[in-house]
């Protein structure tokens, strides 16, 4: 975090696997999701060329990500439960794969979803629907331009009370940005 957090002039990008930021990632937070009670599934293409990336940032954007869905399943297992116990099971599901000249990152929750006019909000500055002590609104911006700045690109497609599947399209390595 502290290499993240401090200003480089220069930032170098390299060919690397995505599953390791990935389990780097989980190894921050994987204890926080098992205090949630959430399930996490990898779904890893071991045959996944490697993107050209910066390691800090890629995990960055895989915490923001997991965050985000940690917090939608907190709030649907809360509106769900009423204060009662329920059966509702928390899921994330983490993924990556190869879709032609570009290596996907998945992360997809069964949490509260978004209607359509919330979801083509998520990449602003400050836009936030968590209350006042939960979010600051950046996560998502941060998350857009360090992916922007990558050369790769993310969508959200979500439904209410159904969940959100956020894909990020790297570009792999040695594949020239056309």
């Amino acid at each position: 975090m502290k290499a993240f957090a401090r200003k480089r002039k220069h930032i170098t990008y390299e060919e690397m696997d995505l599953s390791i930021p990935i389990r780097q990632s989980l190894l921050l937070i994987g204890q926080q999701l098992e205090a949630h009670q959430i399930d996490l599934s990898l779904e890893l293409d071991p045959q996944a060329p490697n993107i050209l990336g910066e390691p800090y940032q890629v995990e960055q954007i895989i915490v923001n990500l997991i965050n985000n869905s940690r917090d939608a399943l907190d709030e649907k297992a809360e509106m769900l439960s009423g204060g009662q116990k329920t059966n509702f099971r928390k899921k994330i599901v983490v993924s990556t794969r190869s879709e032609g000249d570009k290596t996907l990152l998945m992360v997809r929750d069964n949490g509260t979803g978004m209607p359509d006019k919330i979801r083509r909000q998520v990449f602003e500055p400050f836009f936030s629907t968590k209350h006042e002590k939960k979010g600051t609104g950046l996560g998502m911006s941060i998350t857009y331009n360090l992916v922007k700045n990558m050369n790769a690109d993310i969508s959200v497609h979500s439904q209410e009370n159904k969940g959100t599947l956020v894909t990020i399209r790297f570009r792999q390595a040695g594949v020239s940005v056309g």
